[in-house]
This record gives C-alpha cells, sequence and structure tokens, in this order.
C-alpha cells in the first residue's frame, strides 16, 4: 500500500491536535505537513510544519504546497 502524506491547517486545536496524533501513531502516514500560525513543536521525523500568518492569503505558500 502506498503511504500517505497529510496536509493539516490549523493543528493548534483540539480537533487538528487529534488528526495530527493520529497520522503520528499511523503506519500508513509517511509525511505530515502542518500550515499553523504558531509552532507546535513537535518533534517527529514524519512532521514538517509551516508556520503562516495570513489564513485569507495562501499565494505565498504556493511553491511550497
Amino acid at each position: 500500500m502506498k503511504k500517505l502524506k497529510v496536509i493539516i491547517f490549523g493543528s493548534t486545536g483540539m480537533v487538528g491536535k487529534g488528526v495530527l496524533y493520529e497520522c503520528i501513531d499511523s503506519q500508513d502516514v509517511e509525511l505530515i505537513l502542518l500550515v499553523n500560525r504558531s509552532s507546535l513543536g513537535i518533534n517527529s521525523p514524519k512532521v514538517k510544519e509551516i508556520l503562516h500568518d495570513d489564513f485569507t492569503n495562501f499565494s505565498s505558500l504556493e511553491n511550497t504546497l
């Protein structure tokens, strides 16, 4: 089975954190990209975090995503 790559916007909230922890624990997920306003400080080889302040404008993230 092909491994999943997951993008989570707003993983600092209750639901987002729950999804994040499930993805970290899952063997089916190989990469988790977090887009947040503030850092969670998660230390996992699966997690890459992008800090972004303006959730009404994502043009600066086009090349990153």
